[in-house]
């Protein structure tokens, strides 16, 4: 399958997933987008907060708690809202899962974002 035809007919994507046994949800595709972002907020922002300011220096961490912070708080709202809009319970489908492990990776991107923040801050 090429790549212009995902693009241009996502619902034959969706039928050719149907048809293999497994159907991929509208209602799991935001959480799982929110969860990829938190993992990369909390990985960004364990990176900032190990660094040393002599080997990479002050600068680079404040990019990296900042963007950690971003990141982490645009997991936590897109979590957010899709759990409080989310029609049914865990295992139904909907993502509400992925929107509960989403607010989690985005609440712990959030919180190494600003402990990295916060020591470059004070290092300067």
């Amino acid at each position: 399958m090429s790549v212009r035809l995902l693009l241009a007919a996502p619902e034959a994507v969706q039928l050719s997933v149907a048809a293999a046994g497994y159907d991929i949800g509208s209602g799991r595709i935001v959480p799982t987008v929110a969860v990829v972002l938190g993992l990369i907020s909390v990985v960004i922002g364990g990176l900032a907060r190990a660094r040393s300011v002599g080997r990479v220096g002050v600068g680079n961490r404040r990019v990296g708690a900042v963007t950690a912070l971003a990141l982490g708080s645009t997991s936590l709202i897109t979590g957010g809202l899709h759990a409080a809009n989310s029609a049914g319970g865990l295992g139904s489908g909907n993502g509400l899962a992925g929107a509960i492990f989403a607010l989690l990776l985005g609440l712990i991107g959030m919180a190494l974002g600003g402990l990295a923040l916060s020591r470059a801050r004070h290092s300067a």
